[in-house]
């Protein structure tokens, strides 16, 4: 009799895991609730920032940028001008935004935080996409979704990058930009061949931080 209840339970067992695993969300769903949330949080630091955003000044620096690129291709302007021009532009285009930039920062740790923690594991793009961030350990805690958003939420490479763009001078600012992006790519590029890979859907910081993301 004991035995018999003994293999029903691991039976049980073994469809509440099978379950399981139909619910993880695919990399897709993931993708696409990353794109709302950021599209909501800069439409929102955007609108913050208009009136105190000088539209001539970035337009003037765009067309300069766009003439000289125009110019490079045609052979009317040699490859260290050109460099310097771009180092030029990435500097002080990024100063031009910097508003912009702090309250994105800002809003991200919010969101992709508290919002996210107070929602039960959803931001307005995974409720769109009905998935949810659920932890191994049972309870979610806003510990998890800070450290979490940190690493796949790009905000540890948007801090590092306004500090450099108020500390550093300009040359030093785009060789950073140039090294954390990398960084950034590889950190997405890591998250999504293990979201792929692995049955359990998880990325990179859903396993250091002790997550995963399931469809409701």
């Amino acid at each position: 009799m004991k035995k018999k209840i003994k293999e029903d339970k691991s039976k049980d067992e073994k469809d509440d895991k099978s379950d399981k695993k139909k619910k993880y969300s695919s990399f897709g769903k993931r993708f696409i609730a990353f794109i709302i949330d950021i599209l909501i949080i800069s439409t929102i630091a955007s609108l913050i920032c208009m009136p105190f955003t000088n539209t001539k000044n970035e337009s003037k620096l765009q067309d300069q940028y766009l003439d000289s690129t125009e110019k490079y291709f045609n052979g009317d302007l040699d490859i260290n001008a050109y460099k310097d021009i771009q180092i030029s532009y990435t500097y002080n285009i990024a100063k031009e935004s910097g508003l912009s930039k702090i309250l994105t920062i800002l809003f991200s740790i919010l969101y992709f935080g508290l919002l996210q923690f107070y929602m039960k594991g959803q931001t307005l793009g995974k409720k769109l996409l009905h998935i949810r961030v659920i932890s191994d350990d049972g309870e979610l805690t806003l510990n998890q979704l800070l450290f979490r958003a940190l690493i796949i939420d790009s905000i540890v490479l948007d801090l590092v990058l306004f500090v450099a763009m108020l500390f550093m001078n300009k040359d030093v600012y785009y060789y950073s930009v140039m090294i954390f992006e990398l960084i950034q790519y590889i950190v997405y590029l890591v998250c999504f061949i293990m979201i792929v890979k692995n049955e359990d859907k998880k990325g990179l910081h859903d396993v250091l931080f002790h997550t995963y993301v399931v469809e409701e």
